[in-house]
């Protein structure tokens, strides 16, 4: 991308018409950014399997994916899941948050993750959780920016070439009626 453009990122819920665009943003994610997901470069799924996956994942009502798009190029994703079960249908996760490196400083991690909170309430949730790589002070930062509290940490979550890496958990409260993240966990 030649510049960022002046009037910041778009961030919607993608469509049918995103997938192979999705497709080659997760491949690069996951190419790039190994430290960042849990998902392996080689587990990543032939175009039609992520097709396929990504029709059965929008008829899911308790999902929602959504992309920032830059110019017109799609530069940044995340995925919003309501839990299913009964006792947890006030829970959300964010995952697979990921914005490109030229797009980074930009405001689109800012604008994915307030566009998830959103979506999480939309979906109903009053909990919206995730998990980060320790090592990704960026993300951390932004994610207490935004209100979420740690209240865990997952010793030795992700293994790769041979180094073990911790995830932070952490979770932002959205419920109205308080006021209050989650109680932190020694």
């Amino acid at each position: 991308m030649a510049g960022i453009p002046s009037d910041g990122p778009s961030v919607r819920v993608l469509g049918a018409e995103d997938d192979e665009a999705l497709w080659s943003l997760r491949r690069r994610a996951l190419t790039e950014s190994p430290h960042a997901f849990t998902t392996h470069p080689d587990e990543h799924p032939s175009w039609p399997a992520f097709r396929e996956l990504q029709s059965e994942r929008r008829a899911d009502g308790d999902q929602r994916g959504l992309g920032a798009y830059l110019a017109g190029t799609l530069v940044g994703m995340a995925v919003v899941v309501r839990e299913g079960r009964i006792k947890a249908r006030h829970r959300a996760h964010l995952y697979s948050v990921y914005v490109a490196p030229e797009a980074r400083r930009a405001g689109v991690g800012r604008a994915l993750v307030e566009a998830a909170i959103e979506a999480a309430r939309a979906l109903g949730a009053e909990q919206l959780e995730l998990a980060v790589g320790a090592h990704n002070a960026p993300a951390i930062e932004l994610y207490q920016q935004l209100g979420f509290r740690r209240w865990g940490v997952q010793p030795r979550a992700v293994r790769m070439d041979g180094h073990d890496l911790d995830e932070i958990w952490m979770a932002l409260v959205l419920d109205a009626s308080s006021t209050e993240g989650p109680t932190p966990r020694s």
